[in-house]
């Protein structure tokens, strides 16, 4: 059985505070896959402008890390989400995706 929580929120909301203190009280928590995407794009020479100029695109791509995080962990493990999946969800369906979603 799977015990795995997401914590998502507004920005500015305490999801960072809230999981950092998780953290430290020894919980596994997955950073936000997004936040960690934009990073790793920018520090490869790429713009949040260029990133950002095909919106669709991008929550694909996060979507697809989130995937391939989740296959990756241990599914007896307790383990805490900065966002997930359902967010991304929400973000495919605002921009009207044609994506599968299952």
């Amino acid at each position: 059985m799977k015990s795995w929580y997401v914590v998502t929120g507004a920005p500015c909301s305490g999801k960072t505070t809230l999981l950092s203190s998780l953290e430290k009280l020894g919980y596994k928590v997955v950073p936000e896959v997004a936040r960690t995407y934009i990073d790793n794009f920018i520090k490869n020479g790429g713009t949040v402008e260029n990133l950002r100029s095909d919106e669709l695109k991008f929550q694909e791509e996060v979507l697809t890390q989130k995937y391939k995080i989740e296959e990756s962990l241990n599914q007896s493990e307790v383990i805490f989400f900065d966002r997930g999946i359902p967010d991304s969800y929400a973000y495919l369906n605002y921009l009207e995706s044609k994506i599968s979603l299952c």
